[in-house]
C-alpha cells in the first residue's frame, strides 16, 4: 500500500471517462446495498468493463434496451417533446420481453445439457461442463434475472433542446429513469400475478435492499403490489 495524491487518482477517473467511457470507480458495497438480489444470497461478484450490472456466480443477465431518440417527437425544433405514454408503454413491453428471454434461455440450457449428456466422451470428462450448466439452469430458475435499460441518452437531450449535464437535463433523466423503473415493476408484478413470482421472493428479504426501500418511497401502490403478490424477476434494470 501506498498514499498517492486524491487529485492523481480523480485525473485518472477523468481521463478514462474521456477517452474510453470507463466509469472510473464502482463501490462494491454499495453495489450489494442497492441490489435486489444481495438479500437473496446472490451475491454480485464481479461485473464487465462496462458495469452494467454486477453478477453472482453463474448467472447472467438478459439485456435490451430502448433508443431514448424514438421518442423525441419533432427532434431539434423548438416544438421537441419526448412522448412519455409510447416509453412507458414500450417499457412494459420490454420487461415482458425480457422475461420470456429467461424461458428461451432455460431452452437452449436443456438442450445443451442434452447434447453433452449424449456424447461419446467418458462421463468424467463431461461432467465439468454438465455440472457447469446445471449451475446456470439453477440461478436462472431462481433468479429469472432480465436487464432492461436504455441507449442513446445524450442525443435524446441535445434533440429535446438541453444542454447535456444542465439542471434541466438532469431533471429529465431522473423523471425519464423513474418512469422506465415504474413501467418495468408494473410489468414485473403483474406477471407474477398471472405467471408466478421468482421461487425465492420473500418481502422481508426485499426489504434489506435500499433500492426496494426507496421505491416504497417513490411509489407505494407499486410496493405493495409487489408485497402481495411478488414480482416475476429478482432483478430487473441494466442501463451499460
Amino acid at each position: 500500500k501506498r498514499l498517492v495524491k486524491a487529485r492523481l487518482i480523480w485525473n485518472e477517473f477523468t481521463k478514462s471517462a474521456h477517452q474510453m467511457a470507463e466509469p472510473g470507480a464502482c463501490f462494491i458495497d454499495k453495489v450489494h446495498r442497492e441490489s435486489t438480489s444481495t438479500p437473496y444470497g446472490h451475491k454480485e461478484v464481479a461485473s464487465n468493463p462496462c458495469g452494467a450490472q454486477y453478477l453472482s456466480p453463474y448467472s447472467c443477465c438478459r439485456l435490451l434496451c430502448m433508443n431514448l431518440y424514438s421518442y423525441v417527437i419533432s427532434p431539434f425544433m423548438s416544438s421537441a417533446k419526448f412522448n412519455w405514454d409510447l416509453f412507458r408503454s414500450d417499457g412494459i413491453l420490454m420487461q415482458r420481453l425480457a422475461d420470456d428471454l429467461v424461458d428461451l434461455d432455460l431452452e437452449k440450457i436443456h438442450l445443451i445439457l442434452n447434447k453433452i449428456k449424449n456424447d461419446p466422451e467418458p462421463q468424467q470428462t463431461k461432467q465439468v461442463a454438465i455440472d457447469l450448466w446445471e449451475n446456470i439452469k439453477e440461478i436462472t430458475l431462481q433468479d429469472r434475472r432480465t436487464g432492461c435499460g436504455l441507449t442513446g441518452l445524450g442525443d435524446s437531450v441535445a434533440a429535446l433542446g438541453m444542454k447535456y449535464g444542465s439542471e434541466e437535463s438532469l431533471k429529465f433523466c431522473e423523471e425519464m429513469q423513474q418512469a422506465l423503473k415504474f413501467a418495468a415493476y408494473k410489468c414485473s408484478i403483474d406477471m407474477a400475478k398471472e405467471l408466478g413470482p421468482f421461487p425465492k421472493y420473500d418481502y422481508e428479504k426485499d426489504r434489506n435492499s435500499e433500492f426496494i426501500l426507496r421505491l416504497k418511497k417513490e411509489n407505494q401502490e407499486l410496493f405493495y403490489g409487489m408485497k402481495k403478490f411478488g414480482r416475476r424477476n429478482m432483478m430487473l434494470l441494466t442501463i451499460a
